[in-house]
């Protein structure tokens, strides 16, 4: 396999500059729901309903932007996204039903969008089946999406350059055609805000029907806006300094809603009648855009068809916007260990290629336009995207109160923030109870007589039973994890050293220093300069991680000291060669991925890495696994059984049945131990204890001081957690170096009772170390 071609668990990259991410952001929100959605809207309730519309959802959104950026900024990471962040700060089963959710939706958005182009290409007379053009539309975004980001990046921007000059556009050809600019020179004004007038009634006469034409208003033009505070997280894991450049992204992207959305509804509602038959295709659902029948009403030739060619270059966008957030979104998911591990294997360029390929399935959808008519799919699609919206943008308020709490507990003051909004949290308090309303009322209208559909009910509604049903199934698998995590364990500390890393020079200000090191202190991260160079020991939270730290225990104990034991548990790094050695990297992050917490919310298995400065990135030296062990439940995890007899140890020593006798004896020993002290404080006050399993570095970096480090760091957790005991297994060689580091060896060396013939082999004596006073 090429290394163009060859694809492993190497994780994304970031590649999105400062300029990309400002602009995909407001490229990806500005879709066909603002050239096509918006002429529906209009003719339903009338020009004055569609721009208050619009001005009270931009300050909704306006508070699930900042309130997300808030946390994004403070805690960036590879994989992000608004499921990551629940799963993080509220709970597992949260985290799991929102990425699902984003995923499938994301992927159905990308059908979405092509079903819109469908529209707007019915505008031209063309004998071209319907087939033909959505194929030629999935090819082109699903191609987009497998190039490298930063290809990606520099093709949305232009994407969404396109978009925003069209807009610009069309907003100064507004104002012409206000002020009677136009080929007859007829000088609108605010006249179809008089005839047919400024508001309609909708299902019902009077007073009730104006309520329900602005309700319906409202609830509809939310679509435009779907998913774009999303938008800004995911893309952030792909930024560059994502610290600095996602609040920049967030802020500009809050003007850039109140300049394009709402001067661009109130400049359809200037231009173009609400009683335009060709808004709604006469009756049957979305037709032709309200901008193009501008235009086509006004008598400037040709433009109608530039605006029509802009409009589906929108839809290609926004869809190739949307296919990256639901393999992002997947890629995030197996991050968190919610989805299957395959989906997190990247090319050389960082694109998670398995991830592209289940979410553009989705995407067939598309072809639902052959038996049905665009319009109708059209809706279909708005009414079930709006429904995931509302579900995401109440939850993002959840996680950003759940976020504030965890700060105020913990000591983190808006001052150790990078980016905090002066609208908060008020501003999500208001969109959190807006959006749950409008969830409840999507599909308000098919309760009235004569407006019932099974498929407007299904697509209306059918999202919140989807979303109760997989948080509940992953609730009750997950039983045993806490409703919502308590504001004291929830974790605001692991990766920012690494966020720090990522910003490029002079991105972090002085201010944001002090924070960051006040947040390092609180994180327990110690650090020293080994050979006049930082030395950073955190907990990991990175897959790539994992397979950098079982490196340096290949290259130490497989490779250098070739220890039997070590090769003896980890047989698929010493053989099979590079495919043997991905099959046993995806084991242990497999492993990673099932940590559990105890009842304080402390991981029950604890992974350190220990990173120095190389170039403008670190590495991966060492690495350390403590494990906090009990007998007694939510206290730890138990003790495991003898795992000797399944050690693949035939495998590795064909030949030496002796061999493999001793190494069985060796684990039977030292397991036994274990149990023995673990069963012990089953009575005691704590509980529980914490044992050091692995502790290793690199051999090009030993004799720095970083293993003492590791295991300093799994001292100072044991006391942390309430004055654990912490313990460990040691040779007699390496006895002496854990005795300097606060372990001694309880009573006499601990003999293995082996056979009599390994005897005179002199094998060293293994000794189980413990904490405290030497016995």
């Amino acid at each position: 396999m090429s290394e163009d071609t060859e694809v492993v668990l190497r994780g994304t990259k970031r590649g999105i500059k400062s300029r990309q991410a400002q602009m995909l952001v407001i490229g990806g929100t500005i879709g066909t729901g603002l050239f096509v959605g918006t002429g529906q809207a209009l003719a339903i309730s009338g020009p004055a309903f569609l721009f208050v519309s619009y001005i009270v959802i931009c300050f909704l959104v306006h508070g699930i932007v900042t309130a997300m950026a808030e946390v994004g900024a403070y805690l960036p990471a590879q994989g992000m996204s608004v499921a990551y962040y629940g799963n993080r700060i509220v709970s597992p089963s949260l985290g799991f039903a929102l990425g699902w959710m984003y995923w499938y939706i994301w992927g159905l958005s990308v059908a979405y969008e092509i079903t819109a182009a469908a529209v707007v290409i019915n505008y031209w007379p063309n004998t071209v089946p319907v087939a033909v053009w959505i194929t030629i539309m999935l090819v082109v975004i699903v191609a987009l999406n497998f190039f490298p980001v930063k290809v990606y990046g520099e093709s949305e921007f232009w994407f969404a350059s396109i978009k925003v000059f069209a807009i610009i556009g069309l907003l100064i050809l507004s104002v012409v055609l206000f002020f009677g600019g136009g080929p007859d020179h007829t000088r609108l004004g605010f006249w179809y805000w008089q005839n047919p007038g400024a508001t309609k009634e909708y299902l019902v006469d009077g007073a009730g029907g104006r309520f329900c034409a602005f309700l319906f208003t409202l609830i509809y033009s939310c679509f435009s806006f779907n998913f774009s505070p999303e938008l800004i997280i995911i893309a952030a894991g792909e930024m560059k300094s994502p610290r600095k450049n996602l609040p920049r992204a967030a802020l500009h992207f809050v003007w850039r809603l109140a300049v394009f959305y709402v001067l661009g509804a109130l400049a359809i509602s200037v231009i173009c009648r609400s009683d335009e038959p060709a808004l709604t295709n006469g009756g049957t659902g979305a037709a032709s855009s309200p901008w193009v029948i501008a235009i086509e009403k006004a008598g400037i030739h040709g433009l109608d068809s530039v605006i029509n060619a802009v409009i589906i270059t929108s839809a290609w966008s926004s869809g190739n916007s949307v296919l990256y957030m639901s393999s992002r979104s997947l890629y995030s998911l197996a991050v968190a260990g919610n989805a299957p591990q395959i989906f997190l294997r990247c090319n050389k360029h960082g694109v998670p290629v398995y991830a592209v390929i289940a979410s553009s399935l989705l995407s067939l959808f598309a072809f639902l336009n052959i038996g049905t008519v665009s319009g109708i799919v059209f809706n279909w699609f708005v009414s079930i995207i709006n429904t995931a919206a509302f579900i995401s943008w109440a939850c993002c308020c959840l996680i950003y109160f759940r976020f504030r709490k965890a700060c105020a507990v913990q000591g983190i003051t808006r001052s150790h923030l990078p980016y905090s909004s002066i609208t908060q949290p008020w501003a999500s308090w208001i969109a959190l109870v807006a959006f749950c309303l409008f969830g409840l009322l999507n599909g308000f209208s098919v309760f009235f007589p004569g407006h019932f559909t099974a498929s407007g009910f299904l697509t209306s509604y059918i999202g919140i039973p989807v979303f109760i049903l997989i948080y509940s199934g992953h609730r009750i698998w997950a039983r045993r994890d806490p409703w919502v995590r308590p504001p004291q364990s929830v974790d605001l500390k692991t990766g920012l050293a690494d966020a720090l890393t990522d910003e490029e020079p002079g991105d972090v200000s002085e201010e944001e220093n002090v924070s960051s090191k006040h947040a390092e202190m609180s994180q327990q991260t110690t650090s020293t300069k080994p050979t006049e160079e930082e030395l950073w020991i955190e907990v990991i939270n990175q897959p790539e991680d994992i397979i950098a730290g079982f490196d340096c225990a290949a290259n130490t104990f497989g490779k250098q000291t070739r220890d039997a034991v070590w090769i003896a548990t980890n047989p698929e790094w010493d053989q099979d060669g590079p495919e043997g050695r991905t099959r046993a990297a995806a084991r242990m992050v497999d492993r990673w991925r099932q940590i559990t917490f105890d009842n304080a919310g402390n991981s029950n298995t604890i992974y350190l890495k220990a990173t120095l400065p190389e170039g403008s990135h670190r590495v991966v030296v060492g690495m350390a696994i403590w494990t906090q062990f009990s007998m007694v439940e939510g206290r730890g995890v138990r003790p495991s059984d003898d795992p000797s007899e399944s050690l693949g140890l035939e495998k590795l020593y064909p030949d030496d049945e002796s061999e493999q006798r001793y190494l069985r004896q060796v684990f039977r020993s030292f397991m036994k131990r274990r149990g023995e002290v673990i069963r012990e404080k089953e009575t005691s006050q704590p509980p529980s204890l914490l044992h050091l399993e692995l502790c290793v570095v690199d051999p090009a970096h030993q004799r720095k001081g970083i293993a003492s480090k590791l295991v300093q760091w799994g001292l100072d957790e044991a006391q942390r957690r309430g004055g654990l005991e912490a313990t460990t297994e040691a040779s007699s060689m390496g006895r002496h170096v854990y005795k300097r580091l606060g372990f001694h060896a309880e009573g006499p060396d601990i003999e293995y009772h082996v056979d009599s013939e390994f005897l005179p082999r002199d094998r060293p004596s293994n000794i189980f170390m413990r904490t405290g006073t030497n016995q």
